[in-house]
């Protein structure tokens, strides 16, 4: 995964649409795709891809879960930006965290 890193040294995620696609295919059994891609698409504000897929990351593979981060970053998508990117106060120690989740197969 590409990154780059703001004034402080953390490290932001470039994402792509195949790699939310991805995390779809591997959080969630098929038959659950459809009602998956149904709430991501309800946000499409400002860093759509990263937000969804921080949504991702939080759900864990969870559909209620998936749904209420989605309604969170509806209304401040930066709360779930930091909620599953900057769990700790290290970024070394975050972006290890962040990469091991999104590597996972």
């Amino acid at each position: 995964m590409q990154s780059t890193s703001d004034a402080h040294g953390a490290h932001i995620p470039r994402i792509t649409q195949e790699d939310v696609a991805r995390i779809v295919a591997r959080d969630f059994p098929e038959s659950n795709h459809p009602t998956a891609w149904t709430e991501l698409n309800r946000y499409t504000g400002n860093d759509t891809l990263r937000v969804r897929l921080a949504a991702l990351k939080r759900a864990n593979g969870n559909l209620k879960t998936l749904a209420k981060q989605i309604d969170a970053a509806l209304e401040d998508y930066r709360d779930l930006l930091v909620a599953a990117e900057y769990p700790t106060k290290s970024n070394a120690e975050n972006w290890q965290q962040y990469e091991t989740w999104f590597e996972r197969k």
